[in-house]
């Protein structure tokens, strides 16, 4: 099949990753508001509710990695600069390839 004429069920997938992605961004863009209220929070649970109802369909492109393991020993502050960070205690990354 070629892309000018899918097929019913690629049809359906790409429909429904619309309507999922749609809501998804309406709820972030709700949850901008400064100020709510009952009209507001109901458009939320709306785009809640509906995003919990197609977030399906993205689980068969899901890529599953391993764990990362935790963390041990001293941790940097939050505000030091990144370069900093992975100087001084490691990146992630790095502490994995180390361990296998």
């Amino acid at each position: 099949m070629g892309c000018d004429t899918p097929s019913t069920s690629q049809r359906d997938i790409f429909n429904q990753s619309i309507e999922c992605s749609r809501v998804l961004v309406e709820f972030y863009f709700f949850s901008q508001y400064d100020s709510h209220d009952q009209q507001t929070l109901g458009l939320m649970s709306t785009t809640l509710r509906d995003f919990h109802h197609f977030k399906d369909v993205f689980r068969q492109f899901r890529m599953l990695l391993p764990r990362r393991p935790a963390l041990t020993g001293p941790h940097p502050p939050p505000t030091a600069p990144l370069g900093y960070q992975v100087a001084t205690f490691g990146h992630p990354s790095l502490e994995l390839c180390r361990q296998n």
